[in-house]
């Protein structure tokens, strides 16, 4: 699952573009620096930090172009940000543009009042138009980043906002001398800091930006980092036969943030600490729960990126359950119209259901979220899973679904053509892409072991 990838490489980055009128020299900005992007210790791409004095306060430029590997696929992305800040270090407004050989995406944002309102391009011409909270000490990564410094100083609790993954929530942070933190979503962020300049910022995923010289931090990058197959986790305990149909997993190093339990899906049957035990359902036939017309309502409604009520998704999905009248069987033909029609393709998008309809491929991401709009305009409840699916031996981080058919959760899987979804899937988030870089609090750290499988 390469939101992952997104949630922690694609750190905002920006390009001036040219002037017209006469020439004048350039002004010398209150900091600029190169850095190497460094995964695992290993050299896979730059960043590039501009910050100058304006009329009114400042503008923050920020390149990352990054060069990894999925599943063996070559994958580079590239990423612009600028922010736009007033003379307190607080933000007036930003734009966010993200490119790679999948998506070209827009997100433009402003502060109005007590909401940050965020307009984004999802790739087909199409506004997302989604709110969030404000409050005037929230950041950016990248604002924080760099205003540390500059010798600012922010609030040990502040809201921060990720344009990659259209994510905020509230960071906790604490200040040294010349060292920093914050821990957002589970996971921690840590800059190394002098007057002037940044030294070193370690984020999730092992990845570390390292103050350099233009030409060390652009050369070549002569192997790329495969995300997926690193970070892929092997099982310990019993073996798991092909498409279990119920597995009892022990789980180690989990976090506080995860959701554990879907009824129906999987049972949390223990809890303590970092470890938990879960069980998990994959013959359609877990124990059966009740939804409120009120919960039915929301899981049936539109989202930002499941545009259940867009014309196109509702004609498709009124086309593919013509004739049926069971919610199970809808699902099923959904679930096979999704996996026959939808090229399987290793991508690095965010993904809106719109955009992958008019795309026509992607990876489980992609897949999950069409499925999810065909779903809810037809009228079945339906989420987006995230968490591991066992293939080949090692567990791979994925995402599916779930639908609540004929009183109860059923998993599908539909980049395989799962319906129900085996018991190699273990759930961790019960989300769409702005709560999935909560995983990252458990990636590179989670263990597995098979403790029961049938």
């Amino acid at each position: 699952m390469r939101r992952l990838t997104l949630a922690a490489l694609a750190l905002a980055c920006a390009r001036g573009g040219g002037e017209t009128g006469p020439a004048k020299a350039p002004e010398k900005p209150l900091l600029e620096q190169w850095n190497e992007v460094l995964v695992r210790g290993q050299h896979s791409g730059f960043s590039h930090w501009v910050l100058k004095k304006v009329s009114g306060g400042y503008i923050l430029r920020d390149s990352t172009e990054l060069h990894l590997a999925m599943m063996g696929t070559p994958k580079d992305v590239v990423n612009v940000l600028e922010a736009r800040l007033d003379t307190a270090f607080r933000i007036i407004g930003f734009t966010f543009r993200m490119r790679t050989g999948d998506q070209r995406l827009l997100e433009e944002a402003n502060p109005q009042g007590s909401r940050l309102v965020v307009e984004a391009d999802d790739g087909t011409g199409h506004t997302i138009l989604k709110e969030y909270p404000w409050e005037p000490e929230a950041q950016l990564p990248q604002t924080w980043t760099i205003g540390l410094a500059l010798g600012r100083r922010f609030p040990e609790r502040f809201l921060l906002y990720d344009p990659t993954t259209f994510s905020l929530d509230t960071a906790r942070a604490r200040y040294g001398d010349t060292v920093a933190y914050y821990d957002y979503m589970g996971a921690r962020t840590t800059v190394y800091f002098k007057p002037g300049s940044v030294l070193r910022q370690e984020l999730p995923l092992d990845i570390t930006h390292v103050l350099s010289t233009e030409a060390e931090a652009t050369r070549p990058v002569s192997q790329r980092i495969d995300f997926l197959r690193t970070f892929s986790i092997e099982p310990t305990g019993k073996p798991l036969p092909l498409s279990p149909k119920k597995v009892k997993y022990a789980l180690r190093e989990v976090a506080p943030n995860l959701d554990l339990e879907l009824r129906g899906v999987q049972e949390l049957l223990e809890r303590s600490g970092s470890y938990a035990v879960v069980l998990v359902h994959g013959d359609g036939k877990g124990p059966k729960t009740a939804l409120s017309p009120a919960q039915r309502e929301e899981l049936t409604s539109p989202t930002s990126f499941m545009q259940a009520d867009d014309p196109r998704i509702k004609a498709l999905a009124d086309s593919i359950t013509r004739g049926l009248t069971s919610d199970w069987d809808k699902a099923e033909a959904i679930c096979r119209w999704v996996f026959t029609h939808l090229e399987k393709r290793a991508t690095v998008t965010v993904p809106s259901a719109r955009e992958v309809l008019e795309m026509g491929y992607g990876d489980c991401n992609e897949h999950s979220i069409l499925y999810g709009a065909l779903a809810r305009a037809a009228g079945i409840p339906t989420v987006v899973l995230a968490g591991l699916v066992y293939q080949a031996g090692r567990f791979w981080w994925h995402a599916w679904n779930a639908s609540y058919v004929d009183g109860r959760w059923v998993p599908v899987d539909p980049i395989a053509g799962q319906f129900p979804a085996d018991a190699g899937h273990i759930v961790l988030k019960i989300a769409e892409i702005e709560r999935q870089s909560e995983l990252l609090s458990v990636v590179g750290k989670l263990k597995i072991e098979v403790l029961e499988a049938r």
